[in-house]
């Protein structure tokens, strides 16, 4: 009986749908936030800029990734892409901040602004 409660349970992960695959891209520069996007949207690249210069974010297919940026280290092109609710990518250097939500922030605005910046 136990047994075949934890094959029903590990079987559920391949049935139900996956989450995050229709959530929002919400891309931050320097200024506040530059746009909403969905992940669903065609494939289409979106140049945002930056005090070091302007950086490409790439989203198609259901993800998104840092395709170039101006920054030394290149952490955030390391990065590649992101597809779930919760994951992001941050470029340091150049002020940008790429964010997946889930389709609710559409309702809340008030969850895509930070609440307290440092310098």
């Amino acid at each position: 009986m136990i047994l075949l409660l934890m094959l029903i349970s590990l079987g559920s992960f391949f049935f139900l749908p996956a989450r995050g695959k229709n959530g929002l891209v919400i891309i931050q520069g320097e200024q506040g936030i530059i746009g909403l996007y969905s992940l669903d949207s065609p494939r289409r690249v979106i140049s945002v800029s930056g005090p070091l210069g302007s950086s490409r974010v790439e989203i198609g297919g259901g993800r998104v990734r840092m395709l170039s940026s101006p920054c030394p280290n290149q952490v955030c092109t390391k990065a590649g892409w992101i597809e779930q609710q919760g994951q992001m990518i941050c470029c340091v250097p150049n002020q940008v901040l790429i964010r997946i939500v889930g389709d609710e922030s559409k309702e809340n605005e008030s969850s895509l602004h930070l609440d307290g910046v440092t310098r």
